[in-house]
């Protein structure tokens, strides 16, 4: 006698249908019946998405609506605001997570020097990994009156008053302030975002609660951050695939890249990556 075994997904919906003379069930999987035939036929899908779910003990097929009202849930869960810089890590993360969400890029203008070169790049990421684009505009100078040096710059003989990076934990802050309002506007509730671990770690408390204050106000929002762990050698192996944008990806706050800063230093010599601008 043969097995028939049934995989389930969270709503029941059987989205595989085996015999064991075939493959063997894994943990979850739920034994339908045992027959003489070899092979169990069960023909799972249709148009519409999957025919059948397993409830008490049997396989009934699903109601229209059911199905019509699941697929338009599963869009929505599949949303996600994409926080888009147009620098490295951004694009590391777009290219990571442009088959796992339907993105939704946003980026937020502080009004940093390096604007000028920054957008054309997001829109190019926006265009080529994105369904839609939003600009969000902070005004006034924020960020820009009290600079604080964030990083240590590479190199000795840089003067010691050179603003090679800008408040980079209040940036850090606003940006995902805004974002967590972005999605309770638009019943989006994911985010993602290319923060590295020694951004995220200096904020955790503040992200903690902002995140409990969206909940109490009835917004429930996950954050997603695809290149947390990785190291430089491999997010530049992800963006050496992208040959079209991986160069013009902005890294130096300046409105000229100044060569000596941190993420000048970083671009080239770690990411591997030239310094393009697009005209």
């Amino acid at each position: 006698m043969y097995k028939y075994y049934l995989r389930l997904n969270n709503d029941n919906y059987i989205i595989h249908a085996f015999s064991d003379a075939f493959e063997q069930p894994k943990e979850n999987d739920i034994l339908f019946k045992e027959s003489p035939e070899r092979i169990f036929i069960l023909n799972i899908t249709n148009k519409d998405g999957y025919k059948y779910k397993y409830e008490n003990g049997e396989i009934i097929e699903i109601p229209k609506q059911e199905l019509i009202e699941t697929y338009h849930n599963n869009l929505n869960n599949r949303k996600a605001v994409f926080m888009n810089s147009g620098g490295p890590d951004c694009l590391a993360s777009v290219i990571l997570s442009k088959d796992k969400y339907e993105l939704h890029s946003l980026y937020i203008n502080v009004g940093l020097p390096c604007h000028n070169r920054i957008q054309p790049v997001i829109k190019r990421i926006a265009e080529k990994y994105c369904v839609s684009h939003y600009e969000m505009k902070v005004e006034g100078n924020w960020g820009m009156k009290d600079r604080k040096y964030w990083d240590e710059p590479f190199f000795p003989n840089a003067p010691e008053t050179h603003p090679h990076q800008i408040n980079v934990p209040s940036q850090f802050m606003i940006y995902h302030s805004l974002a967590y309002l972005y999605t309770a506007q638009n019943g989006i509730r994911k985010v993602v975002s290319g923060c590295k671990k020694e951004v995220r770690g200096k904020q955790q408390a503040e992200l903690l609660r902002m995140a409990q204050i969206m909940i109490r106000m009835g917004h429930t929002l996950e954050f997603d951050f695809p290149t947390y762990d990785l190291n430089d050698t491999e997010i530049s192996k992800i963006i050496q695939t992208e040959e079209e944008l991986k160069d013009y990806t902005v890294s130096c706050n300046h409105e000229i890249p100044c060569g000596i800063c941190a993420k000048c230093w970083r671009k080239r010599e770690h990411l591997k990556l030239k310094e393009e601008v697009y005209v």
